[in-house]
């Protein structure tokens, strides 16, 4: 499983690692489109465990993109630190203690930045995490069509159209 999750990050192809600000939609839809590209048999096809398979990349590669979107929009050509934020003080003025991983990035944004006024925006990316509904396998056996307590023949459900915004 985790094979197939990291293949939607190093397939050949758009990646994650690919989506700009000024080109967001598009790129998020070249990433998926090269993940649904790479399925060779129709999703009715694949057994219960390898949609939930694909479901599941498909969430990590949700969550990827939300992330990165997110840094993406709070960069916007400039300089980004991920930062964890700490203690703070309120006195004449806020103190706050932050942390970040010692990248080569952090440092030479910091390093660039020097010591002058800057905007700190306090952005979550769990906050983009949400979705509208859970994503979920087709049984590899559906319901049989009689009801077990009268032993009658029902009629199989139509299936249920997509929600519509």
């Amino acid at each position: 499983m985790k094979a197939l999750a990291d293949s939607i990050e190093t397939a050949t192809g758009p990646t994650v690692e690919k989506i700009e600000a000024g080109t967001l939609a598009g790129d998020i839809r070249d990433v998926v489109l090269t993940h649904f590209r790479s399925i060779k048999v129709p999703w009715s096809m694949l057994s219960e465990q390898e949609q939930a398979d694909k479901i599941e990349a498909i969430e990590k590669l949700g969550r990827d993109v939300a992330r990165r979107a997110v840094f993406q929009v709070a960069a916007s050509d400039m300089p980004i630190l991920h930062v964890t934020t700490g203690k703070w003080n309120v006195a004449a003025a806020i103190e706050l203690k932050l942390a970040a991983a010692a990248t080569v990035g952090n440092i030479t944004a910091l390093a660039e930045h020097g010591q002058s006024a800057a905007v700190l925006v306090l952005v979550d990316p769990g906050a983009y995490m949400g979705e509208r509904a859970k994503a979920k396998a087709d049984k590899d056996q559906p319901d049989l069509p009689f009801d077990p307590n009268t032993g009658e023949v029902r009629a199989p459900e139509p299936p249920k159209p997509d929600d519509e915004d």
